[in-house]
């Protein structure tokens, strides 16, 4: 695994390669402006089903979030940043651990750029393991902690916040895995050249 401070860029030589040898490109957004306004609907969907499984347990305050009669105020403090960084690592380390021997892994990248932390990998992938890498930080801290933490009393405003935060830095990824299960067969494997991904069936992952 390699970290980084710039997103991976396509190969044009792997992308031609790729396609000589019969992948065949997931249809996307295209431009990273292109995908960030695509994934806005599944920001909506994915705050919108964090918020029904907090508010199973805690009813959903605006003025515990700085909302009060009309006016917004934000307080920053040091725990609460300490919160957000602590949620980039698990939201960063729940896609690694889905990829395969990912500390080995020559192809693994992780890091931070001006658009947030991400993992890519240049792997390749059974489709349901791409997906499962996509999705995993969604499930697992938007979906499942508010539901563990509901369960045992543990869900306040702030965790609340952060499951909510991760909910809405998981768009993207929500529309990754979209694209994946609508247009890659089950049984296909899937390999990413920079922002670009290919799929072909039955290859070897």
């Amino acid at each position: 695994m390699q970290i980084t401070t710039r997103l991976p860029e396509s190969d044009p030589h792997l992308d031609a390669a790729l396609t000589r040898d019969g992948w065949k490109r997931v249809r996307d957004p295209g431009t990273l402006a292109a995908i960030m306004l695509a994934s806005l609907p599944f920001r909506a969907a994915n705050a919108a089903a964090t918020i029904a499984v907090a508010s199973l347990f805690a009813p959903l305050d605006p003025t515990h979030y700085g909302f009060s009669q009309g006016s917004f105020a934000l307080l920053v403090s040091l725990p609460a940043l300490a919160g957000v960084a602590g949620l980039l690592v698990l939201h960063e380390c729940l896609h690694l651990v889905c990829i395969p021997r990912f500390l080995r892994s020559e192809k693994t990248y992780a890091g931070i750029t001006w658009v947030g932390g991400f993992v890519a990998t240049g792997e390749v992938l059974g489709r349901n393991r791409f997906i499962a890498v996509s999705i995993a930080p969604f499930l697992v801290i938007s979906l499942g902690l508010p539901f563990v933490l509901g369960s045992i009393g543990w869900l306040h405003p702030f965790s609340i916040a952060l499951v909510l935060l991760n909910a809405l830095a998981s768009s993207v990824a929500s529309l990754t895995a979209v694209l994946a299960l609508s247009q890659v067969p089950a049984d296909a494997c899937i390999v990413s050249s920079g922002m670009t991904t290919y799929w072909r069936q039955g290859s070897s992952a």
